[in-house]
């Protein structure tokens, strides 16, 4: 992302606190995710906003993944207990971890949220969930 349009985002997420705080009810922001100086928020801890929060991390940028649900992959967890990735294990890895298991085999949904579960912790990556709706 070019640095104008991370700027840009910063700009309007500290708008939107500064108008938060103004009212008289806390917004949904407030209320889901406590806002802190940053340079970079990816939403979402699934695969993309892991990759990238992995590649700012390798950069030592500033940084904090926003998760709406309680836990880094919780879009997986919703999903259906026989689902099976069609694409091969060699093509399921995300930067910098190889999805682990027979390379031509095709991972489930368990696989895939324990693989998320795992990814996150090594490279200390800053997701803070919102956790379960007030």
């Amino acid at each position: 992302m070019p640095p104008q349009a991370e700027i840009w985002i910063s700009s309007s997420l500290a708008l939107l606190a500064r108008a938060a705080a103004q009212a008289a009810a806390p917004s949904l922001l407030q209320i889901f995710f406590p806002l802190r100086a940053q340079a970079s928020a990816p939403v979402g801890a699934g695969q993309a906003g892991l990759a990238i929060g992995h590649l700012l991390a390798r950069q030592g940028r500033p940084f904090v993944i926003l998760e709406a649900g309680d836990a880094v992959g919780s879009a997986w967890r919703a999903r259906w207990d026989s689902l099976t990735l069609f694409t091969p294990r060699r093509y399921d890895g995300l930067p910098g971890l190889a999805f682990p298991g027979d390379p031509d085999g095709y991972p489930t949904r368990a696989a895939v949220v324990a693989y998320l579960e795992r990814y996150a912790a090594p490279f200390g990556l800053p997701v803070e969930p919102a956790g379960p709706p007030p």
